[in-house]
C-alpha cells in the first residue's frame, strides 16, 4: 500500500498522488517520466508525469521536503483482500494503470 516519502525520493517509474496531513488525498495519480532538482532559493523537484486516469502529460513543481504519496503495485488479491479488511465507513482508492494495481 502507500507510502509517504518526501518528494524528493520520487524516482522515474514511481506513481503517486498527493498526500495532506493524516492522508491521501482523493486526487489523481501520477507516473514520474522524468525529474530533475533546482534550485530557486529552495530545492524544488521538477516532475515530469502523466496523469493515470486522463493519460495527459503533466509538470509539476514540488519542494524537496513536499511529502507525497507513493503508491505500490498490489495484485488482484491484495485488493480482494483490502476490500474486504475495510471497517464501516472506510474507503479505499486503487488505480489501474498500465495492466496493474496501485495502492
Amino acid at each position: 500500500m502507500a507510502t509517504v516519502i518526501d518528494a524528493a525520493e520520487l524516482a522515474e517509474g514511481d506513481v503517486y498522488r498527493s498526500f495532506s496531513g493524516l492522508r491521501v488525498l482523493e486526487a489523481d495519480a501520477y507516473q514520474v517520466t522524468a525529474i530533475r532538482t533546482v534550485n530557486y532559493g529552495a530545492a524544488y523537484q521538477i516532475v515530469e508525469a502523466v496523469n493515470l486516469r486522463t493519460g495527459l502529460a503533466a509538470t509539476i513543481h514540488l519542494r524537496t521536503d513536499v511529502a507525497v504519496a507513493k503508491l505500490e503495485p498490489i495484485t488482484h488479491g491484495d485488493a480482494e483482500d483490502a476490500i474486504g479488511d475495510l471497517a464501516e465507513g472506510q474507503s479505499l482508492t486503487i488505480v489501474r494503470a498500465g495492466g496493474r494495481f496501485w495502492a
